[in-house]
């Protein structure tokens, strides 16, 4: 009988130790399942963004992932999405017509409210225009970004040859198109922007 409760209370710590393996198993399984699930999402993310390499239309998808940059001075800068209701107007500077570009988006700067948290970031055309900012050391109320991610630069420069600026909502989607010339009035940009609400 002695036996029999031996190896009965072995079995149960046995069992017990085998619950608390399979329990944590389960656990790490699931939390592992979720990360599987984000990455899934992130991928399924990037090959939309793949497959849309110069689509900047208004949808459901972040037009980007991120807006990691370098600034045309040098310094890397990592833009942060605007607050909940406010947004980010990025549009491309054009080297031909640089100061005028520079002139016209730092008025358009200067009248936004600033109580709305909306921003403006630019981005150069190319090497030229970023050459060109950091020599003249222009004075801008938004950021001049000199370098970026390859395919953020894609999507920039397919705007900027369709002629717009594109505003984003806090999760990087596209939710407005604003088409602008270095002759546009700025009371045009920024009725434009303001509209956006």
């Amino acid at each position: 009988m002695q036996w029999i409760r031996s190896a009965v209370t072995r079995l149960q710590s046995e069992l017990a130790l085998e619950a608390v393996v399979t329990s944590a198993l389960l656990g790490l399984s699931l939390s592992g399942i979720r990360g599987v699930r984000r990455g899934l999402d992130g991928v399924r993310s990037m090959s939309a963004q793949r497959a849309n390499a110069e689509d900047f239309s208004p949808s459901g998808v972040a037009t980007f992932n991120s807006l990691a940059s370098i600034t045309a001075r040098g310094d890397a800068v990592y833009l942060t999405p605007p607050p909940s209701g406010a947004h980010v107007v990025l549009f491309v500077l054009r080297m031909p017509s640089l100061s005028r570009d520079i002139a016209l988006w730092s008025s358009v700067a200067r009248q936004l409210p600033s109580k709305s948290g909306d921003q403006l970031v630019a981005f150069c055309d190319g090497r030229a225009c970023a050459t060109q900012v950091a020599a003249d050391n222009f004075s801008t109320p938004f950021p001049v970004i000199g370098y970026t991610e390859y395919h953020t630069a894609r999507v920039l420069l397919a705007a900027n040859t369709a002629g717009v600026a594109l505003a984003l909502d806090a999760h990087l989607r596209t939710i407005r198109i604003v088409g602008w010339d270095d002759a546009t009035p700025q009371e045009h940009l920024l009725a434009a922007i303001v509209g956006i609400r």
